[in-house]
């Protein structure tokens, strides 16, 4: 099943391992008072749930992958702003 995908929440987790999770805005999120004081350098970690809302086909052909289970998408883009004082 393949379609439109409704996020509800996004983690964010610091390279230190500090994690914070909150409802998803398609407005923007603002995560600067979780990570307030920590370095930005270093690998950061986001993942986003939602739900597909798609209407699965009656007749699906041989390929179409099930209509359970995860999607996953080969190339997500995300805005991140940062400001270095």
């Amino acid at each position: 099943m393949m379609g439109s995908v409704v996020f509800s929440t996004i983690e964010v987790v610091a390279p230190n391992g500090k994690t914070t999770t909150s409802a998803w805005n398609p407005r923007g999120m603002d995560f600067s008072s979780a990570f307030l004081g920590h370095r930005a350098s270093g690998t950061w970690t986001i993942t986003v749930s939602g739900k597909n809302i798609a209407t699965p086909p009656v007749n699906p052909p041989w390929w179409a992958p099930p209509a359970f289970g995860s999607l996953s998408f080969k190339s997500p883009s995300m805005t991140i702003t940062y400001v270095l004082s």
